[in-house]
C-alpha cells in the first residue's frame, strides 16, 4: 500500500473533455471507467481542460513557490501538441495542491483562491 503522502498517489491531470461526439465511443467509455475508479487509484485528482493536448508534462524541480492557506503552489511545464496551423509552445503552469493530500476532501474547488479559467 503506497504512503498516502507520497507523490505517486497524487495526480494532476490536464484532460480534454471527452463528451464530444467527435471522439471515438470506445475512448469515451474508457475515460468514464477510469474516472469512476479514480477514488480507488488516487488520493487526489485535479482535472483541467486545455485548448491543446499536452504530450509532455514535467514538474519543475523546486519546492513550492508559495502557500495560499492549505495549498502549496507548484510549477509545471506543459508542451503543446497543436494542429499544423498553429505553432507548438511550452507553458509554465501553477498547480495548487493541498499541503496534506489526506485533507484534500475539505478543500472547496469553488474557493476564490483557485485561479479561474478564461
Amino acid at each position: 500500500m503506497p504512503n498516502r503522502n507520497s507523490p505517486s498517489t497524487v495526480s494532476l491531470l490536464r484532460l480534454p473533455h471527452l463528451t464530444s461526439s467527435a471522439h471515438h465511443p470506445a475512448a469515451v467509455e474508457e475515460f468514464s471507467v477510469w474516472k469512476k475508479n479514480t477514488p480507488l487509484l488516487y488520493d487526489l485528482v485535479i482535472c483541467h481542460s486545455l485548448e491543446w493536448p499536452s504530450l509532455t508534462v514535467q514538474w519543475l524541480p523546486s519546492p513550492p513557490s508559495s502557500f495560499v492557506g492549505d495549498l502549496a503552489i507548484h510549477k509545471l511545464i506543459l508542451g503543446t501538441h497543436t494542429s499544423d496551423d498553429s505553432p507548438n509552445f511550452l507553458m509554465v503552469a501553477d498547480a495548487y495542491l493541498p499541503r496534506d493530500p489526506s485533507s484534500a476532501i475539505a478543500i472547496d474547488p469553488d474557493n476564490s483562491i483557485f485561479p479561474k479559467g478564461g
